[in-house]
């Protein structure tokens, strides 16, 4: 069961979640881009939900929280040697489902790859996830391609619709019905919020995908008089390749792929493109 809060209520709720948690969401950061004077999408910390970029890709990962570019590892003196504290509060994390997934291989790199990265599990422990619901696929996404698109296992799921705000929670404590009382606008959120069916948003189908096509070797050396040996790639959009789908029993296993990245052997040359054995379909980027 999810709920269903106002402008005003969704406000208040982050207010009670910030006096628990550090927040980290995908926010613009004006001015501080790679080039000058333009703006990044980067995860930093949230105190309302009107921070977050809900329907635009962050620049950089979600990671930089669990894992801090830069981090003093250990104080020492002559005699004595200290570690430093770790966060003095809970983390939420919003992220988007092709992230959780992330989170599974870093957990396993980390925590599961022979030894326990102390400083990584010190802060793994204290970290709950909000899901972030994608309608649609980015435009350098392939999750639905590599099951990445859908998930179960966060923490809490929130989708902004205009001034109201969808919740899922699957931790009591992060429930808008566990907060009573309150001086804020919200007022009481126990008694205010509107229990309701909310699903996570997931993407079902990803942009076009392309073919990846080696060209003639030996064509490509008559032409321009370079090594044969050199073997050079490029990129078609399907709606270019109708030309040369014809005498090759590449296209049926082609049309019948599915996966991105997927390598599809052919020796076969159809009007001087040579479908070698480094050809294969990607995603579009």
């Amino acid at each position: 069961m999810g709920y269903r809060l106002s402008k005003t209520q969704a406000k208040e709720l982050f207010q009670r979640w910030a006096k628990t948690y550090d927040m980290f969401a995908p926010r613009l950061m004006e001015g501080e881009g790679c080039f000058s004077d333009t703006d990044i999408i980067r995860y930093g910390k949230v105190t309302s939900p009107d921070e977050i970029q809900w329907d635009r890709k962050s620049d950089y990962s979600f990671k930089e929280v669990l894992l801090a570019v830069n981090e003093t590892l250990f104080y020492f003196t002559e005699d004595n040697t200290a570690v430093p504290r770790g966060p003095e509060k809970d983390i939420l994390i919003f992220l988007r489902s092709c992230d959780l997934h992330a989170v599974k291989r870093l957990d396993e790199i980390y925590l599961r790859n022979g030894f326990e990265d102390f400083y990584y599990a010190r802060i793994r422990q204290r970290v709950r996830f909000i899901l972030m619901g994608c309608r649609t696929s980015c435009d350098s996404g392939f999750c639905v391609s590599m099951g990445t698109n859908r998930c179960d296992f966060y923490d809490g799921y929130v989708k902004p619709e205009g001034d109201i705000l969808y919740g899922d929670f699957k931790r009591e404590e992060l429930e808008p019905a566990a907060m009573e009382g309150g001086d804020g606008p919200g007022g009481d959120l126990k008694a205010g919020c509107v229990k309701t069916e909310v699903m996570p948003d997931y993407v079902t189908e990803n942009k076009e995908f392309v073919v990846g096509l080696s060209l003639d070797p030996v064509l490509y050396g008559a032409i321009t008089y370079e090594p044969t040996s050199r073997i050079l790639s490029t990129v078609v959009k399907p709606q270019e390749l109708a030309p040369f789908k014809t005498g090759s029993e590449f296209w049926d296993r082609y049309e019948k792929s599915r996966a991105a990245g997927e390598v599809l052997p052919c020796e076969d040359k159809v009007k001087n493109i040579w479908l070698g054995e480094g050809a294969g379909i990607w995603n579009y980027f």
